[in-house]
């Protein structure tokens, strides 16, 4: 069982999170239809609380079996993101497993710095 600590919100596939569309068919019959769907998770948001993390403010997801109350189960695998939080070393292994993610725009990915680039003289 991993489990991840969010850091910053996120919509990620828990279980039983469905969204819901209630209709009436040509027939005059009632139709609900269920589909999956993904649950926001702000650990900033004080109103977004449940009996069990009400103290902590935390928002703790885990793949497999739900260890504790306030766990969110996950639906299926996830990639962990770089604001997730390994809680245990199975979620340490698989956060390891993914490559970081470098901003092709900042100054990481360039070959040098801003300010050694070379200065264009115009041949006055």
């Amino acid at each position: 069982m991993a489990r991840w600590k969010l850091n910053a919100p996120h919509y990620l596939p828990i279980e039983g999170t469905f969204y819901e569309q209630k209709a009436v068919s040509n027939t005059g019959r009632p139709v609900t239809e269920k589909w999956p769907c993904h649950l926001y998770l702000d650990p900033n948001d004080p109103t977004q609380t449940n009996a069990e993390d009400e103290a902590t403010g935390e928002r703790i997801v885990v793949v497999g079996t739900k260890p504790y109350k306030k766990d969110f189960v996950l639906a299926k695998e996830i990639v962990p993101s770089p604001d997730m939080i390994p809680l245990d070393d199975e979620a340490a292994a698989i956060s390891a497993r993914v490559p970081t993610y470098i901003n092709p725009m900042s100054e990481q990915a360039l070959p040098g710095t801003i300010g050694a680039a070379p200065k264009l003289s115009l041949g006055v």
